[in-house]
Protein backbone atom coordinates (compact mmCIF):
# COMPACT_ATOMS: atom_id res chain seq x y z
CA UNK A 1 0.00 0.00 0.00
CA UNK A 2 2.83 2.42 0.85
CA UNK A 3 4.39 1.83 -2.57
CA UNK A 4 1.06 2.56 -4.28
CA UNK A 5 0.63 5.79 -2.32
CA UNK A 6 4.22 6.86 -3.06
CA UNK A 7 3.88 6.14 -6.78
CA UNK A 8 0.56 8.00 -6.97
CA UNK A 9 1.96 11.06 -5.18
CA UNK A 10 5.10 11.09 -7.33
CA UNK A 11 3.00 10.92 -10.51
CA UNK A 12 0.75 13.76 -9.36
CA UNK A 13 3.75 15.91 -8.46
CA UNK A 14 5.35 15.24 -11.87
CA UNK A 15 2.16 16.21 -13.71
CA UNK A 16 1.80 19.37 -11.61
CA UNK A 17 5.43 20.36 -12.26
CA UNK A 18 5.03 19.78 -16.00
CA UNK A 19 1.80 21.80 -16.08
CA UNK A 20 3.43 24.63 -14.15
CA UNK A 21 6.38 24.69 -16.53
CA UNK A 22 4.12 24.84 -19.57
CA UNK A 23 1.98 27.55 -18.00
CA UNK A 24 5.01 29.71 -17.17
CA UNK A 25 6.78 29.22 -20.48
CA UNK A 26 5.06 32.15 -22.21
CA UNK A 27 5.76 34.42 -19.23
CA UNK A 28 9.54 34.00 -19.48
CA UNK A 29 11.99 35.58 -21.87
CA UNK A 30 14.20 32.53 -22.34
CA UNK A 31 15.74 32.23 -25.80
CA UNK A 32 18.20 29.93 -27.53
CA UNK A 33 20.95 32.27 -26.28
CA UNK A 34 19.97 31.97 -22.60
CA UNK A 35 22.64 30.01 -20.68
CA UNK A 36 21.27 26.62 -19.69
CA UNK A 37 22.27 27.11 -16.04
CA UNK A 38 19.93 30.12 -15.84
CA UNK A 39 16.90 28.03 -16.78
CA UNK A 40 15.05 26.16 -13.99
CA UNK A 41 15.58 22.42 -14.39
CA UNK A 42 11.86 21.60 -14.55
CA UNK A 43 11.31 24.08 -17.42
CA UNK A 44 14.32 23.06 -19.48
CA UNK A 45 12.80 20.40 -21.74
CA UNK A 46 9.76 22.49 -22.65
CA UNK A 47 11.60 25.49 -24.09
CA UNK A 48 11.68 24.27 -27.67
CA UNK A 49 15.37 24.30 -28.71
CA UNK A 50 16.25 20.88 -27.28
CA UNK A 51 16.64 17.88 -29.54
CA UNK A 52 15.66 14.33 -28.54
CA UNK A 53 18.35 11.68 -28.50
CA UNK A 54 18.69 7.93 -28.03
CA UNK A 55 21.81 6.20 -26.75
CA UNK A 56 22.88 2.59 -26.27
CA UNK A 57 26.03 1.19 -24.72
CA UNK A 58 27.70 -2.01 -23.60
CA UNK A 59 30.13 -2.26 -20.74
CA UNK A 60 32.30 -4.25 -18.39
CA UNK A 61 32.27 -3.69 -14.65
CA UNK A 62 32.64 -5.19 -11.20
CA UNK A 63 30.73 -4.64 -7.94
CA UNK A 64 32.59 -4.43 -4.65
CA UNK A 65 32.00 -3.78 -0.97
CA UNK A 66 34.82 -2.65 1.32
CA UNK A 67 33.47 -4.69 4.26
CA UNK A 68 33.10 -7.98 2.38
CA UNK A 69 35.66 -10.76 2.64
CA UNK A 70 34.61 -12.35 -0.66
CA UNK A 71 34.68 -10.78 -4.12
CA UNK A 72 32.10 -10.35 -6.85
CA UNK A 73 32.52 -11.70 -10.34
CA UNK A 74 32.79 -9.13 -13.13
CA UNK A 75 29.72 -8.30 -15.22
CA UNK A 76 28.84 -7.44 -18.76
CA UNK A 77 26.30 -4.63 -19.03
CA UNK A 78 23.86 -3.16 -21.54
CA UNK A 79 22.32 0.28 -21.12
CA UNK A 80 19.89 2.57 -22.92
CA UNK A 81 19.19 6.28 -22.55
CA UNK A 82 16.38 8.50 -23.83
CA UNK A 83 16.42 12.25 -23.34
CA UNK A 84 17.00 15.73 -24.70
CA UNK A 85 20.20 17.40 -25.81
CA UNK A 86 21.38 21.00 -26.26
CA UNK A 87 24.61 21.80 -28.10
CA UNK A 88 25.43 25.48 -28.38
CA UNK A 89 28.36 27.54 -29.61
CA UNK A 90 29.95 28.76 -26.38
CA UNK A 91 32.87 30.35 -28.25
CA UNK A 92 34.22 30.01 -31.75
CA UNK A 93 34.93 26.29 -32.27
CA UNK A 94 34.16 25.64 -28.56
CA UNK A 95 30.65 24.18 -28.25
CA UNK A 96 28.97 23.25 -24.96
CA UNK A 97 26.87 20.14 -24.40
CA UNK A 98 24.00 19.66 -21.94
CA UNK A 99 22.01 16.41 -22.00
CA UNK A 100 19.30 15.24 -19.57
CA UNK A 101 17.83 11.79 -19.79
CA UNK A 102 16.19 8.69 -18.36
CA UNK A 103 18.12 5.44 -18.47
CA UNK A 104 17.86 1.76 -17.75
CA UNK A 105 20.52 -0.95 -17.63
CA UNK A 106 21.10 -4.62 -16.90
CA UNK A 107 24.31 -6.23 -15.71
CA UNK A 108 24.96 -9.98 -15.52
CA UNK A 109 27.99 -12.00 -14.54
CA UNK A 110 27.37 -14.49 -17.34
CA UNK A 111 27.74 -11.62 -19.84
CA UNK A 112 31.34 -10.98 -18.79
CA UNK A 113 33.26 -11.01 -22.11
CA UNK A 114 36.54 -11.83 -20.39
CA UNK A 115 35.32 -14.67 -18.16
CA UNK A 116 36.78 -18.13 -18.61
CA UNK A 117 34.80 -21.34 -18.68
CA UNK A 118 35.71 -22.30 -15.09
CA UNK A 119 32.87 -21.91 -12.60
CA UNK A 120 34.27 -19.94 -9.60
CA UNK A 121 31.83 -21.70 -7.25
CA UNK A 122 33.41 -25.09 -8.01
CA UNK A 123 36.81 -24.24 -6.54
CA UNK A 124 35.49 -22.83 -3.27
CA UNK A 125 36.82 -19.31 -3.78
CA UNK A 126 33.64 -17.71 -2.43
CA UNK A 127 33.07 -15.47 -5.43
CA UNK A 128 29.57 -13.95 -5.72
CA UNK A 129 27.78 -14.04 -9.06
CA UNK A 130 25.47 -11.10 -9.70
CA UNK A 131 22.58 -9.65 -11.68
CA UNK A 132 21.83 -5.91 -11.43
CA UNK A 133 18.79 -4.09 -12.75
CA UNK A 134 18.94 -0.29 -12.77
CA UNK A 135 16.75 2.68 -13.75
CA UNK A 136 17.35 6.36 -13.15
CA UNK A 137 17.77 9.94 -14.33
CA UNK A 138 20.89 11.90 -15.10
CA UNK A 139 22.55 14.80 -16.85
CA UNK A 140 25.75 15.32 -18.81
CA UNK A 141 27.74 18.56 -19.14
CA UNK A 142 30.90 19.51 -20.96
CA UNK A 143 32.74 21.74 -23.40
CA UNK A 144 34.37 20.48 -26.57
CA UNK A 145 36.20 21.25 -29.76
CA UNK A 146 34.52 21.47 -33.17
CA UNK A 147 35.83 21.42 -36.72
CA UNK A 148 33.20 21.55 -39.45
CA UNK A 149 30.55 18.88 -38.79
CA UNK A 150 32.73 17.07 -36.23
CA UNK A 151 32.99 17.72 -32.49
CA UNK A 152 34.82 16.11 -29.57
CA UNK A 153 33.31 16.55 -26.10
CA UNK A 154 35.12 15.55 -22.91
CA UNK A 155 32.25 15.45 -20.41
CA UNK A 156 31.15 14.81 -16.84
CA UNK A 157 27.94 13.05 -15.89
CA UNK A 158 25.89 12.61 -12.70
CA UNK A 159 22.76 10.63 -11.92
CA UNK A 160 20.31 9.24 -9.39
CA UNK A 161 19.10 5.67 -9.73
CA UNK A 162 17.35 2.71 -8.22
CA UNK A 163 19.14 -0.65 -8.39
CA UNK A 164 17.94 -4.19 -7.73
CA UNK A 165 20.69 -6.69 -6.90
CA UNK A 166 20.23 -10.44 -7.35
CA UNK A 167 23.35 -12.24 -6.10
CA UNK A 168 24.06 -15.97 -6.35
CA UNK A 169 25.87 -17.02 -3.18
CA UNK A 170 28.36 -19.87 -2.80
CA UNK A 171 27.99 -22.16 0.22
CA UNK A 172 31.39 -20.99 1.51
CA UNK A 173 30.23 -17.40 1.99
CA UNK A 174 30.88 -16.07 5.49
CA UNK A 175 28.18 -14.88 7.88
CA UNK A 176 29.45 -11.32 7.53
CA UNK A 177 29.15 -11.41 3.73
CA UNK A 178 25.73 -13.04 3.87
CA UNK A 179 24.52 -10.29 6.20
CA UNK A 180 25.76 -7.61 3.81
CA UNK A 181 24.06 -9.21 0.81
CA UNK A 182 20.83 -9.55 2.82
CA UNK A 183 20.72 -5.74 2.88
CA UNK A 184 20.38 -5.65 -0.90
CA UNK A 185 18.98 -8.89 -2.29
CA UNK A 186 15.57 -8.65 -3.91
CA UNK A 187 15.02 -4.98 -3.02
CA UNK A 188 15.29 -1.77 -5.04
CA UNK A 189 17.93 0.43 -3.45
CA UNK A 190 18.52 4.13 -4.05
CA UNK A 191 21.92 5.30 -5.26
CA UNK A 192 24.02 7.80 -7.17
CA UNK A 193 26.50 7.59 -10.02
CA UNK A 194 29.20 9.68 -11.66
CA UNK A 195 30.79 9.23 -15.05
CA UNK A 196 33.55 10.78 -17.10
CA UNK A 197 33.96 10.20 -20.79
CA UNK A 198 34.48 11.45 -24.31
CA UNK A 199 31.80 11.88 -26.96
CA UNK A 200 32.86 12.09 -30.60
CA UNK A 201 30.09 13.66 -32.67
CA UNK A 202 29.78 12.91 -36.37
CA UNK A 203 27.63 15.11 -38.63
CA UNK A 204 25.65 16.51 -35.67
CA UNK A 205 23.45 13.41 -35.46
CA UNK A 206 25.65 10.37 -34.77
CA UNK A 207 28.18 10.03 -32.00
CA UNK A 208 30.50 7.42 -30.49
CA UNK A 209 31.08 7.43 -26.72
CA UNK A 210 33.68 5.98 -24.38
CA UNK A 211 33.38 6.40 -20.62
CA UNK A 212 34.20 5.19 -17.11
CA UNK A 213 31.45 5.08 -14.46
CA UNK A 214 31.38 4.75 -10.67
CA UNK A 215 28.14 3.94 -8.84
CA UNK A 216 27.16 3.94 -5.15
CA UNK A 217 24.20 1.80 -3.99
CA UNK A 218 22.94 2.65 -0.52
CA UNK A 219 21.96 -0.23 1.81
CA UNK A 220 19.37 2.17 3.22
CA UNK A 221 18.65 5.88 2.93
CA UNK A 222 18.63 7.96 6.12
CA UNK A 223 16.87 11.05 4.77
CA UNK A 224 18.49 13.97 6.58
CA UNK A 225 21.98 12.51 6.42
CA UNK A 226 21.51 11.89 2.70
CA UNK A 227 20.22 15.44 2.17
CA UNK A 228 23.20 16.88 4.05
CA UNK A 229 25.65 14.80 2.04
CA UNK A 230 23.93 15.70 -1.24
CA UNK A 231 23.99 19.43 -0.43
CA UNK A 232 27.73 19.29 0.19
CA UNK A 233 28.42 17.34 -3.00
CA UNK A 234 26.20 19.27 -5.38
CA UNK A 235 27.08 22.59 -3.80
CA UNK A 236 30.76 21.89 -4.45
CA UNK A 237 29.98 20.86 -8.02
CA UNK A 238 27.89 24.00 -8.64
CA UNK A 239 30.73 26.26 -7.50
CA UNK A 240 33.26 24.28 -9.51
CA UNK A 241 31.03 24.37 -12.61
CA UNK A 242 31.04 28.18 -12.64
CA UNK A 243 34.78 28.31 -11.94
CA UNK A 244 35.49 25.77 -14.71
CA UNK A 245 33.27 27.60 -17.20
CA UNK A 246 35.22 30.80 -16.50
CA UNK A 247 38.42 28.93 -17.37
CA UNK A 248 36.87 27.84 -20.70
CA UNK A 249 35.88 31.46 -21.36
CA UNK A 250 39.45 32.60 -20.77
CA UNK A 251 41.35 29.79 -22.51
CA UNK A 252 39.83 28.01 -25.49
CA UNK A 253 42.64 25.51 -25.88
CA UNK A 254 43.03 24.19 -22.33
CA UNK A 255 39.60 25.18 -21.00
CA UNK A 256 37.53 22.13 -22.07
CA UNK A 257 40.22 19.72 -20.83
CA UNK A 258 40.58 21.49 -17.47
CA UNK A 259 36.78 21.55 -17.11
CA UNK A 260 36.76 17.78 -17.69
CA UNK A 261 39.60 17.14 -15.22
CA UNK A 262 38.23 19.37 -12.45
CA UNK A 263 34.66 18.09 -12.68
CA UNK A 264 35.61 14.43 -12.78
CA UNK A 265 38.31 14.91 -10.19
CA UNK A 266 35.85 16.20 -7.58
CA UNK A 267 33.36 13.49 -8.57
CA UNK A 268 35.92 10.76 -7.97
CA UNK A 269 37.00 12.34 -4.69
CA UNK A 270 33.42 12.21 -3.40
CA UNK A 271 33.00 8.66 -4.72
CA UNK A 272 36.12 7.58 -2.82
CA UNK A 273 34.77 9.11 0.40
CA UNK A 274 31.38 7.43 -0.06
CA UNK A 275 32.91 3.95 -0.26
CA UNK A 276 33.36 3.92 3.52
CA UNK A 277 30.29 5.98 4.50
CA UNK A 278 27.32 6.05 2.15
CA UNK A 279 26.19 9.44 3.53
CA UNK A 280 29.64 10.98 3.97
CA UNK A 281 30.68 13.05 5.92
CA UNK A 282 28.08 11.63 8.32
CA UNK A 283 28.73 8.26 9.92
CA UNK A 284 26.78 5.62 8.00
CA UNK A 285 26.96 2.12 6.53
CA UNK A 286 29.41 1.29 3.78
CA UNK A 287 27.58 0.96 0.44
CA UNK A 288 27.84 -1.47 -2.43
CA UNK A 289 29.72 0.13 -5.32
CA UNK A 290 30.39 -0.68 -8.97
CA UNK A 291 33.02 0.56 -11.38
CA UNK A 292 32.66 -0.01 -15.11
CA UNK A 293 33.96 0.97 -18.53
CA UNK A 294 31.50 1.51 -21.38
CA UNK A 295 31.40 1.97 -25.14
CA UNK A 296 28.31 3.29 -26.87
CA UNK A 297 26.69 5.21 -29.68
CA UNK A 298 23.94 7.82 -29.85
CA UNK A 299 21.68 9.40 -32.41
CA UNK A 300 20.23 12.91 -32.10
CA UNK A 301 17.10 13.79 -34.06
Amino acid sequence: MNKVIFTTMATIMFIMAASLALAQRNEQNYTADTPVDEIPFYEWTWLGDQKPFLEASIGYGKPKHVKMESEFTSMGTVEGKIGYSVIREFKKNIPSIDQRYLFGSLGRSDWDPFAGEENPFENGTGVVDTKMYRVGVGYRLGFGYSVGPFALFPYSQWGLDGTKVEPTRPDSLSENDNNILDRYEGEWRFGTLVEGGVKFQIFKSLAAIGSVEAQVIFPRTIFWEWVGSAVIQYGARALLTQFSADIVQSNSILGPILYFLLQNGVSYAFYTALQENSHWPFESEAPLTTESAKLGASITF
